[in-house]
């Protein structure tokens, strides 16, 4: 990643790696597409993988200020919204499909890749760990069978977004570095969220799971059939 200083403003370039060949098409599209919440390309080499963009003004999110992750993640979630039903499109930028059906189908190759694993070594997996692997791959196919339960339909997903990923600027929230942007569940996106330490979130959920679980057993005494409990329990996560 380059800066460079003009007359006419800051520009970012940045020379993308093969693991990432989709970041220049993808960026630029959302750039076109949703102006002012996402990075404004000016020129992008698909083959070389080059991408040159304008410096976008904003201040940092901090994970500590509830309020404006809770506007960030909706205004990200409007996002997502919006890419329900144009998945095609975002194949044909390069974006890799990380659906349930593709993520379910890498189980076994992930966990039965031992050398991966660095077994006997200290930064690698115990005899004992290496022995759970079948346990961890079944509990990932049921996790995976659950969640598709939801029929959540795939759309775009960031797949590294955090709060140093995000810029508050005056009229709404930035998202850039799109380097992991894929198809996929849309609530992924959540979990860096709560891995960096933002207990409030955790706090949330574990509200909403609460709340939900009261409303089903509320419900199913009523004798009114409702569906299992999703994200709505918390209005952070609520897109308007």
């Amino acid at each position: 990643m380059l800066r460079a200083r003009t007359r006419g403003g800051d520009f970012f370039f940045k020379a993308v790696p093969v693991l990432f060949a989709g970041e220049p098409a993808l960026t630029r599209e959302l750039g076109r597409r949703h102006p002012g919440r996402a990075p404004t390309v000016v020129a992008a080499d698909a083959e070389r993988r080059w991408l040159l963009m304008r410096d976008f003004d904003g201040a940092a999110l901090s994970e500590q200020d509830t309020d404006a992750v809770c506007d960030a993640l909706r205004a990200y979630a409007r996002h997502q919204v919006e890419w329900i039903g144009a998945v095609d499109h975002l194949y044909t930028l390069g974006c890799p499909d990380r659906t349930l059906d593709a993520l379910e189908g890498e189980i076994d190759a992930v966990l039965g890749d031992t050398p991966a694993l660095l077994p006997g070594r200290s930064e690698g997996l115990s005899p004992t760990q290496l022995s759970r692997l079948p346990e961890l791959a079944d509990r990932l196919r049921a996790a995976c069978a659950r969640l598709r339960g939801y029929e959540l339909p795939p759309t775009l997903e960031h797949g590294d977004l955090h709060p140093g990923n995000i810029r508050r600027r005056d009229d709404g929230f930035l998202v850039f570095d799109w380097s992991d942007g894929c198809v996929s569940v849309p609530f992924f996106s959540l979990v860096p969220f709560l891995e960096v330490g933002a207990r409030h979130l955790v706090e949330a959920f574990e509200l909403a799971e609460l709340l939900s679980t009261r409303r089903s057993a509320t419900t199913a005494s009523r004798g009114t059939r409702k569906h299992a409990p999703a994200g709505n329990g918390s209005a952070c996560f609520r897109t308007s």
